[in-house]
Parts: C-alpha cells; sequence; structure tokens
C-alpha cells in the first residue's frame, strides 16, 4: 500500500488483501456477492499492478513483463464485475 501512498497499518492492508483473494475466490466461485467480491479484486490488482510498476528495475517493457499477470486478472475482474454473475450463482433473483 506504500506505493498508492498509505503507509499506515500495513500488517492491517496486507490481511485484506489476503481475505479479498481467498475469500473473494470462494465467493466468485459460488457466485454470492459476486459483484463486490470482483470489485475488492478489481482494487487488489490496481495496488498489485502498481507495486510491481515501483519496484521492478529497467525500462517500461521489463516492467510490463513482471506487471503483466496483475493487469491481466484486473482486466478479467473488471468484465467479471461489468458482465455479473450469472443465471448459476447462489443469490440469483
Amino acid at each position: 500500500m506504500q506505493f498508492v501512498g498509505v503507509t499506515a497499518y500495513p500488517i492491517f492492508w496486507g490481511l485484506m488483501a489476503a481475505l479479498a483473494e481467498s475469500v473473494g475466490g470462494f465467493l466468485l466461485l459460488i457466485g454470492f456477492c459476486f459483484r463486490p467480491a470482483c470489485l475488492f479484486l478489481v482494487i487488489n490488482m490496481v495496488v498489485a499492478t502498481t507495486m510491481h510498476f515501483h519496484t521492478t528495475p529497467g525500462d517500461f517493457m521489463e516492467k510490463w513483463s513482471v506487471a503483466s499477470h496483475a493487469i491481466e486478472l484486473g482486466s478479467v475482474f473488471l468484465s467479471l464485475l461489468l458482465i455479473g454473475p450469472g443465471r448459476y450463482s447462489v443469490d440469483r433473483e
């Protein structure tokens, strides 16, 4: 979080990232609270991309190759956020 300007409570933010990835992944799997889980995962991937761009030495292409996984997952979660859970989700109306 220090790469986006937040330096307070690093253990708390690490716990929040771990919860977003583990609980958010499970919620995506079953389709419960789908859009909030996707939103938290998109935010997590934005922070991960920012961290990779700030800590990787070298030119833009080297930074891009290291951060590409977080960028890809962020775009997948953003697409899922816009698309929605589908007809087989647990909280379907």
